[in-house]
């Protein structure tokens, strides 16, 4: 069934770029150097020069190693490691769909979704993707070596695999049965799976040490460079370039919300002793949400303050939230709410307008404005993904968040600023 999926979705995407082109919407096709943008010259940099570290100017050491390791190894130019990407990416998703059983129209919603172009671009989202299907998979499949094997890969790729340690920590205690608690397990699997990330991340810095004879350069090129430190958030939030991509960044930190109340949800049913649904006693659900809700309070509490607006810039939030696969995950259990009714559509639309008092809507009319039109999507985007009834609603938002996606990819590869 994937299969197929697959095959089609690549021939309307590949019909839909032709019709955009041929209506002059898109002007610039994905090939060559054009890929080479914003995060992607610093991996290639990584590739073809080593790591390198300056204290006064950016430098590549802001990057984990992982990505252009394979891409050196490969010996492949940016066209070639984008479709090994989009490759991995998809053969990632199939397993997880699979796994979790996905088919039909939400496999090819989640083939469209928005920021899924990274998946196909020279970043390490597509491997970072990769890793953390095997870690999902393991604990699905209750499979310990594939859980380590995921852990100290993902903690190779990217630095929010830091955010692991605090999920595994949630994922070991919710899981267990307060009534039969079992400190041997608990913190045996702890141990394991933390040192896996640790073992990761000291990699890193020992080869970034190695490379440049600076001890934690990564840290010191994100706190110096890219203003990656701590800060106490200042509202309303905004984004870079915010007229172009708030609604993109806006729904993503709207799901990481979802994800902390889910979290504190699955902890107050572990703490009353009420579990009793088998979804809730799943460890990929516990770690997902845990991770997606880390994320949030990294955007919030160690992201930029924004040079225009002097507010907290939720910067790169998309990028985060919507190329992981615990999105995945998290989507499974609000399925499966909405099937039940736990949750009401009424509370998706309600939800995503209070988030709008976030991004300063008590303010701005036209903030207002654009947030009714993202509830009214997440909410349809919902009831498609989750009941059947509304299968001609999911087809006609498949084609607009292909397209959609198609135009950030265009925007992209023209250096125009996306995530």
């Amino acid at each position: 069934m994937q299969t197929r999926m697959v095959f089609l979705h690549l021939i309307i995407l590949v019909l839909l770029m032709y019709i955009l082109d041929l209506l002059d919407i898109i002007k610039i096709f994905p090939l060559g150097d054009n890929l080479l943008k914003w995060d992607a010259t610093w991996y290639n940099s990584i590739k073809l020069y080593d790591y390198s570290y300056s204290e006064k100017i950016q430098s590549n050491s802001g990057f984990f190693p992982l990505f252009p390791f394979v891409w050196k190894v490969l010996h492949l130019s940016a066209v070639q490691i984008s479709l090994v990407n989009a490759l991995l990416a998809i053969l990632s998703l199939s397993v997880l769909a699979s796994t979790f059983q996905i088919d039909g129209l939400r496999f090819l919603l989640l083939l469209s979704l928005p920021s899924c172009f990274f998946l196909y671009v020279p970043y390490a989202e597509s491997v970072f993707f990769c890793c953390c299907t095997i870690l999902l998979v393991g604990y699905t499949k209750n499979n310990p070596y594939m859980v380590v094997a995921g852990l100290a890969l993902a903690a190779t790729t990217k630095a929010t695999a830091l955010f692991f340690i605090p999920s595994i920590v949630f994922t070991e205690l919710v899981f267990q049965n307060k009534s039969s608690f079992c400190y041997v397990r608990f913190f045996k699997n702890i141990l394991c799976y933390s040192f896996a990330v640790l073992l990761g991340i000291s990699a890193v810095v020992l080869l970034q040490f190695y490379k440049t004879g600076v001890w934690f350069a990564y840290f010191k090129a994100q706190s110096v460079h890219w203003n990656r430190s701590f800060s106490i958030p200042h509202f309303p939030l905004t984004t870079w370039d915010a007229s172009r991509i708030l609604a993109l960044d806006s729904v993503a930190f709207v799901i990481g919300l979802v994800a902390l109340l889910v979290s504190v949800n699955l902890a107050k049913n572990w703490f009353s002793a009420s579990f009793s649904d088998s979804v809730n006693r799943s460890k990929s659900l516990l770690f997902s949400t845990s991770y997606l809700a880390c994320v949030l309070g990294s955007i919030l509490f160690f992201n930029p303050i924004d040079r225009e607006t002097n507010t907290t810039s939720i910067l790169s939030i998309n990028r985060y939230v919507f190329t992981a696969p615990f999105l995945i995950v998290l989507l499974e259990y609000l399925c499966v709410s909405l099937k039940k009714q736990v949750i009401k559509p009424t509370v998706v639309v309600s939800f995503v307008m209070l988030c709008s008092m976030f991004f300063g809507a008590y303010h701005s009319i036209k903030i207002f404005f654009l947030f009714m039109l993202l509830s009214l999507f997440c909410y349809l985007w919902l009831m498609a993904y989750s009941k059947k009834q509304f299968y001609f609603t999911g087809i006609v938002l498949y084609f607009i968040t292909l397209v959609l996606q198609i135009l950030l990819l265009n925007a992209f590869i023209a250096n125009k600023w996306v995530g």
